[in-house]
């Protein structure tokens, strides 16, 4: 029988997102399992991975059987990319770091942004005793110095590639406390998912040049003023520069690659995003451009919510075959979006911006 996906018996995720850390074997598998930093790492790990593995595989790896029947390239499929022939051992690592964020984007929570718990706390907004206790007690440095100390307990020996994950992974030294304990930097492969808010370290690009490679993935949901609103408070101005001061500046082991969540916003705008990445992102510097990566939104602002009347313009403007339509078309149910359109009016209320203006083209659809 033909292996299903090479994560499953060589990957590793390790998330700081609760009190309780956990692991699984990617970062798209639904089911974690709870790691006790104070017990017996490895031997947790062995047992987790062989409950994984009898999961019904349709309802865990759902993330991925939805991209590939949508067209795209799923994480199980890249798995028999990342991970070599002969691996023995946990090849692939994933560190999703903590929530320290300082973006608070419409289609996210405080499960994954620092910045959301004080906008909640600012407009009186209720969070649940872990997510309050999450983030008291990761502002004082408890979370992230028990979350090291798993480190103390993995085998880097075999490693091949890296990826680490926020909140903003660069707003933190924990990504580097990983990097320290790789023996072998050369044969290892780095892939950071940033909003591309902040420069890295000067440490931090020392670290890189020792690397086999670096992939550093800008989250970009549009452009101009709609990459603004969906990623406030950052902003298109800033974005551009922070972009070419990364090629300037840092070495050149290092490409870059775009993460384009789609949601119910933006999915009709994909062409403007693309040209820019074709004809702006990496200008002069083509051979460090990396991929153009789409994705589903899990949250907020679904594509199920997508009323028919834009899908059906949508279709008109790219084509049946375009993978923008094929993307659409796997999760369209013309679900009720007034929860959303709502959500997002509270947010203009809140945040002096206008979501109806910022996509005049397609808002009448949403009533």
């Amino acid at each position: 029988m033909a292996e299903f996906c090479k994560f499953l018996e060589h990957g590793l995720q390790y998330d700081n997102n609760t009190v309780n850390f956990t692991v699984r074997p990617c970062c798209f598998f639904t089911k974690d399992y709870k790691i006790d930093a104070l017990k017996n790492v490895p031997e947790q790990y062995r047992k987790y991975k062989s409950a994984w593995k009898k999961e019904n595989l349709n309802e865990t790896c759902k993330v991925c059987i939805d991209h590939e029947k949508s067209g795209m390239e799923s994480y199980r499929q890249a798995s028999f990319n990342i991970v070599p022939e002969d691996a023995s051992a946990v090849s692939m690592l994933t560190v999703a770091i903590n929530k320290e964020c300082n973006l608070a984007c419409p289609q996210c929570d405080s499960n994954y942004s620092s910045l959301w718990y004080r906008e909640n706390l600012r407009n009186g907004i209720k969070e649940s005793p872990e997510i309050m206790s999450y983030h008291v007690d990761n502002h004082k440095g408890k979370i992230t110095e028990k979350f090291i100390s798993l480190f103390d307990e993995t085998d880097f020996d075999n490693l091949k590639y890296i990826k680490f994950g926020g909140g903003e992974p660069l707003m933190t030294d924990t990504h580097l406390t990983v990097l320290d304990k790789i023996k072998n930097p050369a044969s290892v492969e780095l892939q950071y998912t940033s909003n591309f808010s902040i420069m890295p370290s000067a440490k931090t690009l020392e670290k890189w040049s020792n690397f086999k490679n670096v992939k550093w993935m800008a989250s970009i949901d549009g452009t101009g003023d709609q990459f603004s609103l969906l990623r406030w408070p950052h902003t298109w101005e800033k974005l551009e520069k922070i972009c070419d001061r990364a090629v300037a500046e840092t070495p050149d082991n290092v490409t870059f690659g775009i993460e384009h969540t789609l949601n119910m916003l933006n999915i009709f705008h994909f062409d403007k995003l693309e040209k820019w990445y074709l004809t702006k992102f990496c200008k002069g510097h083509a051979h460090r451009r990396g991929v153009l990566s789409l994705h589903n939104v899990f949250g907020k602002l679904r594509l199920s919510e997508v009323p028919m009347s834009l899908k059906n313009v949508i279709i008109e403007k790219y084509g049946e075959e375009h993978k923008i339509t094929k993307i659409l078309n796997s999760q369209f149910k013309a679900d009720d979006y007034s929860t959303s359109v709502g959500y997002m009016d509270l947010l203009d209320k809140q945040r002096n911006t206008n979501w109806r203006s910022t996509f005049a083209e397609i808002e009448s659809h949403y009533g």
